[in-house]
């Protein structure tokens, strides 16, 4: 009886860590970032940094479908990123509504080519302002005008609080179940 006990909390134990590793990634994949420009404008934009699937790019640069861009608290259709990581030597971002990139968009230069390696949506993560240097190719078109980039921050998406409760649920399931099958072995 004490080997099958011991063969049972090892298998739950191995089980448990197999839940834990699946329930946890090892990163996460949407990146939301928020922004300010000069003219009081605020906006945020998010995208998977796991989405390796691209779309026609406006100029060359590779181009993907964001989740979301907003300005002034107003979300605009069809939300793309394009990345440039080698444009007439130097690296450009841009995030816009459409194919073309006319009307609302959000420009990101840096000078010379040591800010990404590639032009995978990963190179964006965890970028600040400073990060852009080329303050010519850095702002806000909107409504017709051009502001100046104030500040651009990734912000962290906070872990459901439900998912706490649904992983200790599961372990409290696994030891009743535990314990029933222990009670029953023993009659």
């Amino acid at each position: 009886m004490f080997a099958n006990q011991s063969i049972a909390r090892a298998v739950a134990a191995l089980f448990s860590l197999a839940m834990l590793a699946g329930a946890t990634p090892s990163r996460a994949a949407i990146v939301t970032y928020q922004f300010t420009a000069s003219g009081g404008n605020y906006g945020t934009f998010s995208y998977d940094d796991a989405n390796s699937t691209t779309i026609s790019s406006p100029l060359g640069g590779t181009a993907y479908s964001a989740l979301s861009f907003s300005v002034d608290g107003t979300a605009l259709a069809n939300p793309q990123i394009a990345i440039y990581p080698n444009f007439g030597g130097n690296q450009y971002v841009e995030i816009g509504t459409s194919a073309g990139f006319s009307g609302t968009l959000l420009e990101l230069g840096h000078i010379g080519t040591n800010l990404f390696s590639s032009a995978a949506l990963s190179q964006l993560d965890n970028r600040t302002a400073a990060d852009f240097r080329n303050t010519s190719v850095r702002g806000l078109d909107y409504g017709g005008a051009k502001y100046s980039l104030l500040s651009l921050n990734q912000i962290a998406v906070p872990i459901p609080p439900s998912l706490p409760l649904l992983l200790s649920g599961l372990a409290a399931l696994g030891v009743a179940g535990r314990r029933t099958r222990l009670s029953v072995a023993r009659d």
